[in-house]
């Protein structure tokens, strides 16, 4: 899981393709990548993850902690990094009045400072060290199948991968906006403070941008471009893993659809927002006609409108 800004093409495309090549160690692979929690939880990763998490840093947790404590000269018990850095930027938030969305650049800035102290923390060492021991290069290279997954990428930066990489196939996971809202408002601390509308109005225009490029993109090249809805896949896991391998001209091993079903019901939950087992993932995907209010509802409606018919999602949910 990679997280982009596509603001340098070039460079996502040099990190995609040795991720992809299994070139792990790479000086140019963002370490990042391999200090991030998620790797905790995917099965695939577990002797990497706990390798890593003798580390006294485990995973970045700490060292986000530290960062904050230097830049704000106090020290703040937050669950996660993003609840750390996500306060961090309501202060600046506060401090210039200013209602943009958490995600706005108006936070650049702040973002950086924070940023700047943390990277020297990242331990390349024990990456390294800790992708030998765990056997995850030998493990990707044996692979049938990789892929990344790219959160918040442009659908102009899949164009340019697809034009550059004829060999590359895309899969456009869309949600529901105010299902996406909900999940991010999880990761924050204050989420009494986080306004849905808000947070939604912003999301629907990147999604109106994301889904004319991507209709383009898919005229040009219809065989390597598939879009999915999250709601299907949490309602359905087993049929959306299908549609997958079929977009792959394969048949879904046992094994995958087994462990799918596992994931997805769950009787013991994750405890973290990014844990993968579920009791109920269609309850989770479908969460914001509970947790919404009918007034916040309505108003995201009328902005979002456009892309529900684009999408086929209904106004009031199911």
């Amino acid at each position: 899981m990679y997280r982009t800004i596509d603001k340098n093409l070039d460079l996502i495309d040099g990190i995609l393709d040795r991720l992809l090549n299994c070139n792990f160690n790479d000086p140019t692979v963002p370490k990042e990548i391999f200090s991030h929690p998620f790797i905790e939880y995917s099965s695939y990763t577990k002797r990497y993850g706990e390798c890593f998490s003798r580390s006294p840093y485990k995973m970045i947790s700490n060292a986000s902690n530290y960062c904050y404590s230097l830049l704000n000269n106090k020290r703040l018990n937050c669950r996660s990094p993003w609840g750390m850095c996500q306060t961090f930027l309501k202060e600046t938030r506060q401090a210039k009045g200013n209602p943009a969305p958490l995600w706005d650049p108006v936070y650049k800035e702040s973002f950086s400072k924070w940023y700047k102290c943390m990277k020297p923390l990242y331990d390349t060492d024990l990456v390294e060290k800790c992708l030998d021991e765990s056997g995850l290069t030998a493990k990707c290279e044996r692979s049938k199948i990789r892929a990344v997954k790219l959160i918040r990428a442009k659908m102009a930066t899949m164009r340019h991968l697809a034009e550059k990489h004829p060999d590359w196939l895309f899969i456009y996971l869309v949600r529901d906006p105010r299902g996406t809202v909900i999940s991010r408002s999880r990761f924050i601390e204050y989420t009494s403070d986080f306004d849905y509308v808000q947070e939604a109005m912003f999301l629907c225009t990147k999604m109106q941008q994301d889904i004319e490029v991507f209709e383009q993109i898919r005229r040009i090249y219809p065989d390597r471009f598939l879009l999915l809805k999250y709601e299907n896949f949490a309602e359905d896991p087993i049929d959306g893993a299908k549609k997958i391998y079929r977009f792959m001209n394969q048949s879904l091993p046992a094994t995958v659809a087994d462990q799918l079903y596992k994931m997805s019901h769950s009787v013991k939950q994750s405890v973290s927002n990014l844990g993968t087992y579920k009791h109920n993932s269609t309850q989770v995907a479908h969460a914001w006609q509970t947790r919404m209010k009918l007034s916040e509802v309505k108003q995201i409606n009328n902005y979002c409108n456009g892309i529900y018919k684009k999408l086929e999602y209904t106004e009031y949910g199911v």
